[in-house]
């Protein structure tokens, strides 16, 4: 485990989005996150995030695998791989057979219903900094490849108006924007596709009241504590303005929320 800063206008936005996954019981693996006060040698540092790790450290503990068992690779900015750990033919294989678009390779290669369930809430939240980044996949043994939800800072802030598909059709080219249209032209996997998100969108999981009641916990949780990190890091500037940020994550969750559904009716 490890601490991570969260963003500096609220703290409160990768976690809330990541629980907002967790409590609608995706298919997904993610960082289950812990907020903390840490102090050192009687010097407070600061609020932070205690999180599982997202890399093969983590996959290992939350599957009880050895390590050496995980074959994980990430993707980072402009859509480059990074292979990280086992077997790395098989990322080249994966890789491969994306490149020469073969359906029948990958529907077996990849955990069906949880890259659906990670295509679907990346790209109903509006994460702009995603699928060409903060993409990991990876693999136990000789089971599917999964995907690995984490690093929402960037999630419905730039382009909270834009269609999901488009979220997904990133203009930077991508493996996973590659794969999810060689998927999506299977017409099985398209309607595989089509109804869990109408299911999604259409239930009370991906609310604004539902979002806010999150947020709400997780503020209430460093409020009285906030004004030393804001004293001692100066970001943001004032508790006025880390308030300001708070109703700014909600109205913009709300405002995500009411373009997808329109969206998606027309």
């Amino acid at each position: 485990q490890m601490c991570i800063r969260d963003s500096y206008y609220t703290m409160l936005k990768d976690i809330s989005y990541t629980k907002l996954a967790i409590q609608a019981n995706l298919n997904l693996d993610l960082m289950y996150t812990e907020q903390t006060v840490v102090f050192i040698n009687n010097s407070f540092l600061g609020i932070m995030n205690l999180r599982t790790e997202s890399n093969a450290n983590g996959m290992s503990g939350l599957y009880n695998a050895n390590k050496s068992d995980i074959t994980l690779a990430k993707i980072i900015s402009f859509g480059e791989l990074d292979k990280k750990n086992g077997d790395f033919n098989r990322i080249d294989n994966f890789m491969n057979a994306i490149k020469n678009e073969d359906y029948n390779y990958l529907k077996n290669e990849i955990d069906v219903n949880n890259f659906i369930d990670y295509m679907v809430f990346q790209s109903y939240i509006g994460n702009v900094d995603w699928p060409f980044n903060n993409v990991r996949f990876f693999a136990v043994g000789n089971q599917p490849f999964r995907f690995v939800l984490f690093d929402l800072d960037k999630v419905s802030g730039q382009n909270i108006k834009t269609s999901p598909i488009s979220i997904i059709n990133n203009p930077i080219n991508n493996p996973i924007t590659d794969l999810f249209n060689i998927m999506y032209k299977n017409a099985d996997f398209k309607q595989l596709y089509d109804e869990r998100f109408n299911f999604l969108i259409q239930s009370d999981l991906f609310t604004a009241e539902r979002f806010n009641n999150i947020v709400d916990e997780y503020t209430e949780n460093i409020e009285n504590i906030i004004a030393f990190n804001i004293d001692k890091y100066k970001h943001p500037n004032t508790l006025i303005e880390w308030y300001i940020n708070i109703s700014r994550l909600k109205n913009n969750f709300k405002t995500r929320e009411v373009f997808v559904k329109q969206d998606v009716a027309n």
